[in-house]
């Protein structure tokens, strides 16, 4: 089977010339494409619609509009796509270009390479015609364009009618294919001996005019044929059954959306299997329930699963389809855009703003971006660069020194609440290592950040010890300064003492508070702030009191202190692809 391994795009609505944007490279079955509004996800799948049906190009619309606005030779869009010969690993690169010849507009395929042991058996070489590769095109592969438009659910649904109706059952149906075969013949010959009477008729109608005061007479003549589509359409209607039985465009749009999609899935399963398919469709998710969604997603996967002629390409803003970085079925891209201002000679402005697509297929650094963009970065058990820490105040303070754009996933032992041998704190940092090396093969930079107490070398000692780990991760395990907690990272004694006294004033959290007390016994501690703390507790007998609450609000107002921005360090050193740390 035919694959799309590589594409490009150039000069085609928001992307500018070939030297603007990288390609999409080691496409999959399933191609996702992310990126924030207006950046261009929209104009790839309509891009590659176009490369397969290069009849439907409108200059007005899919010209890039710096090259429009200026002109030049190379102002008509250009497309690039290499395919993949699955069974006989022939490789074929293919070009589409347009231009303009006797001021129209033209289209003309050329092969830039071709290459295999079995080039034979496709018929094509480099010398073939453009005709002779759109045939080639048509022939082998099945498009699919599925916008997300409201206003093409009724193209979509008559187009998946035509499909089932003249296709699925004519290939299914002897007698279908039979009828509809001699209704053709029959209404094309009624079609031609019309044609050839109605100069008669009109002649004879024309004498009965003939006497009166001013010229004028009747002419009949066949306008535009029905196809047999048209009287299939008008005798059919498409219904959707969700208790009620009621036309599709009753119905809401998401019932609507799904349907459209599930139909197509199904004719492309049974109908086209002798066909490579490309499937485009628009933000699947639209109009679309969560839980919905969900069912789509595993739908999509099970079917290029089962059907190795198929191939997929959607653009989303769905955490569903976001989640599965690390699917083997996918392979992601983000989309972004680049804005310049710039002077053109041909421009009738002083200066233009330029606005063109840049493609960026996702590395480390790509994918904790969108990650974090779409909240899924500490829920993604794919992730490769993950920070694993005791509790939640750690990560609310590392969270405060990482910066907002990339960042780490971090994980805590709260993470996995339903898991219930994954404690909280030190200890509960092992079986987090055991569980996240299980759950996908991925070879992951992991940084375990542990306290300085016992409890934590205590941890270290017993993760060093599970070679295992050490094998298929990459860790690093940082204990803090000798009997150091996080705290002592981000708070000076003096700024301790004023946040712990501000938490106290508004919420009196500690009995009996003797702000006095407070102040002179961390003052003169040598201990780390949070032992010291508890030592004024101690002295007014309430030991037993749990720390958890002050620490958190703690965790919410640190303070940038030299040993904060050591442990930055550390962490970017460590994950050195994700902040572009060179050594």
């Amino acid at each position: 089977m035919l694959k799309i391994t590589r594409f490009n795009v150039a000069n085609f609505r928001s992307f500018k010339e070939r030297k603007y944007s990288n390609e999409f490279y080691n496409l999959n079955l399933i191609n996702v494409l992310t990126g924030e509004n207006n950046t261009g996800k929209t104009n790839v799948l309509r891009a590659l619609n176009l490369f397969f049906n290069p009849e439907l190009y409108d200059p007005d619309m899919d010209r890039n509009y710096i090259n429009k606005l200026t002109g030049g030779a190379s102002s008509h869009p250009i497309l690039y796509i290499s395919l993949l010969d699955s069974e006989n690993d022939n490789v074929i690169d293919i070009q589409l270009k347009f231009n303009m010849q006797n001021k129209k507009i033209a289209y003309v395929y050329t092969i830039n390479q071709i290459k295999g042991d079995h080039t034979d058996e496709i018929e094509l070489t480099k010398q073939s015609t453009s005709t002779n590769i759109m045939n080639f095109l048509k022939n082998s592969f099945k498009v699919v364009y599925l916008g997300a438009a409201d206003d093409l659910i009724t193209e979509q649904a008559n187009k998946v009618l035509n499909d089932m109706i003249l296709s699925y059952y004519k290939k299914q149906n002897k007698e279908i294919r039979d009828s509809i075969t001699s209704f053709e013949s029959s209404y094309q010959k009624l079609i031609n001996n019309l044609r050839d009477n109605l100069q008669t008729l009109s002649n004879g109608m024309k004498q009965e005019f003939q006497n009166l005061p001013q010229t004028f007479y009747p002419e009949l003549e066949v306008t535009k044929e029905k196809t047999i589509t048209d009287f299939l359409i008008d005798n059919f209607q498409l219904k959707i059954n969700d208790m009620y039985s009621q036309k599709l465009q009753v119905k809401g749009s998401g019932v609507q959306r799904s349907s459209i999609i599930l139909m197509n899935l199904f004719l492309v399963d049974n109908l086209y299997k002798s066909q490579n398919t490309i499937i485009l469709i628009d933000e699947p998710e639209a109009f679309l329930y969560p839980t919905l969604v969900k069912s789509l997603r595993n739908i999509f996967q099970n079917v290029v699963s089962n059907n190795d002629s198929i191939q997929m390409f959607l653009t989303t803003h769905s955490q569903e389809f976001i989640s599965e970085t690390n699917n083997n079925y996918y392979a992601f891209y983000n989309l972004d855009q680049t804005i310049t201002r710039k002077s053109f000679q041909r421009s009738p402005s002083e200066e233009d703003i330029v606005k063109y697509s840049i493609i960026s297929a996702y590395n480390s650094r790509v994918k904790n971006d969108v990650l974090l963009k779409y909240g899924l970065l500490d829920s993604v058990d794919d992730s490769e660069n993950v920070i694993v820490v005791e509790g939640i105040t750690d990560k609310n303070y590392l969270l405060s020194i990482l910066p907002d754009d990339s960042r780490p996933q971090i994980r805590t032992g709260n993470d996995y609440k339903d898991w219930n041998y994954i404690g909280s704190g030190a200890s509960g940092l092992l079986p987090i290592l055991h569980y996240l090396n299980s759950v996908s093969k991925i070879k992951r930079n992991i940084f375990v950040l542990l306290d300085g107490d016992n409890e934590g070398k205590e941890a270290k000692k017993k993760i060093l010890a599970e070679k295992k780990l050490a094998k298929s991760q990459n860790l690093m395990i940082f204990n803090l300064d000798d009997d150091q907690t996080i705290e002592d990272y981000f708070f000076s004694r003096d700024e301790l003492i004023k946040s712990i006294i501000t938490i106290q004033n508004n919420n009196n959290i500690i009995p009996e508070f003797d702000e006095e007390l407070f102040r002179t016994v961390l003052s003169g501690s040598e201990q780390n702030n949070i032992a010291a703390f508890q030592s004024y507790l101690s002295l007014k007998k309430h030991s037993e009191m749990n720390l958890g609450s002050i620490k958190y609000q703690l965790s919410s107002m640190p303070k940038r202190t030299l040993k904060a921005d050591k442990l930055l360090d550390q962490i970017k050193n460590f994950f050195e692809d994700l902040y572009n740390v060179s050594r």
